[in-house]
């Protein structure tokens, strides 16, 4: 990784620290977070890239930039095919869990100076992904859902399924959000979006300011 982008992930983790150890400003954020998920929901109508977007977002309002715009920006397509349980099927990875665990596991990597050519050197460098996605946004998931899958959530959340594929099933499951209060309280009633990207980044701020290293993981895991 060059130096330049070394310092923007030590100012990163420098900021994250102070987020962390201030309540109001730890409120603030995943206020924040929740507002933006909630914003994002009706402006991009997918999971994936709405979370993504969103946390990457939130973040950079804080001063934390994980990802430049421009990168950004050239990454949203990527997202769009892995909304609604991959590929718009249901039985696929949620897509929020998809869209925030890419941030996860981004800045669980990068805040280590751990680049492609890092990996290649040392293959052990991907448990610290690994943990870092686990341990925050799929544990998430899996207490407050039952399971990873779109229909994990929505089964938890509303005790049925619906057709991905069916524009009228889909609209349906819009109007049911709305009328939940989704869209226009997304803090008392969090949709999973809205959710996903408050959770996102409480957790990226805690990782960046107690980082998972590759002498942690060698350990946990009793790697070679």
């Amino acid at each position: 990784m060059k130096d330049s982008e070394m310092k923007k992930w030590r100012e990163n983790m420098r900021i994250a620290a102070g987020i962390a150890g201030d309540e109001k400003k730890r409120e603030a954020l995943i206020g924040k977070g929740y507002e933006i998920g909630g914003e994002y929901v009706t402006k991009y109508w997918g999971c994936a890239q709405s979370t993504f977007l969103a946390t990457v977002d939130t973040l950079r309002e804080f001063g934390i930039e994980i990802l430049e715009k421009k990168d950004q920006e050239e990454m949203f397509p990527a997202f769009v095919g892995l909304a609604g349980g991959t590929g718009n099927v249901g039985v696929g990875t949620c897509g929020a869990l998809a869209g925030t665990g890419f941030c996860v596991s981004l800045s669980a990597l990068r805040c280590q100076g751990v680049d492609q050519k890092v990996q290649e050197s040392n293959i052990n460098h991907r448990w610290i992904a690994f943990d870092s996605v686990y341990n925050y946004s799929a544990s998430r998931f899996l207490k407050e859902y039952n399971g990873l899958s779109c229909r994990d959530v929505t089964w938890s959340r509303f005790g049925k399924h619906w057709d991905s594929w069916d524009p009228h099933a889909k609209a349906e499951f819009g109007r049911e959000e709305k009328e939940r209060g989704c869209i226009l309280d997304t803090a008392g009633y969090p949709c999973t979006i809205a959710r996903a990207v408050a959770w996102a980044v409480e957790d990226i701020v805690d990782l960046l300011a107690n980082p998972i290293t590759l002498q942690k993981v060698v350990k946990d895991h009793n790697l070679v």
